[in-house]
C-alpha cells in the first residue's frame, strides 16, 4: 500500500480521508490572541465569559447604567472597560 492509499474495508481506494478543522478554529489558531485579563476593553461576549455573567444580563446592566464610566461606545458596538467594570462589580451587592 502506498502512502496515498487508504484501506477501506477489504478494498483499497486512491483517496485519502482528511478531517479539516472548521474555519473558525483555523482563524483563531492563526491569530495572536491577547488573554482577556490583559485587554483594556471587552466585547459583550468576552465580558460574559470573563465575569461569568450572561450576555443578556450585561446588556441589561449597560441599559440601566448608561452613564457609568465602564461603558465604551465604538459606533454601534458596546465595549466594557474591564478594570472599571471590575470596580463596579466589587461595589455592587447584587447584580
Amino acid at each position: 500500500m502506498s502512502e496515498n492509499t487508504v484501506k477501506n474495508g477489504n478494498r483499497q481506494t486512491g483517496r485519502v480521508s482528511v478531517t479539516l478543522p472548521d474555519r473558525k478554529e483555523m482563524c483563531m489558531d492563526n491569530e495572536k490572541r491577547v488573554p482577556l485579563w490583559h485587554k483594556y476593553s471587552l466585547t459583550i461576549r468576552e465580558a460574559s465569559e470573563y465575569f461569568n455573567l450572561g450576555e443578556k444580563k450585561l446588556r441589561q446592566i449597560i441599559q440601566e447604567q448608561p452613564q457609568e464610566d465602564f461603558i465604551l461606545n465604538n459606533g454601534t458596538k458596546v465595549l466594557i472597560k474591564r478594570v472599571k467594570f471590575e470596580q463596579f462589580m466589587d461595589a455592587a451587592s447584587c447584580v
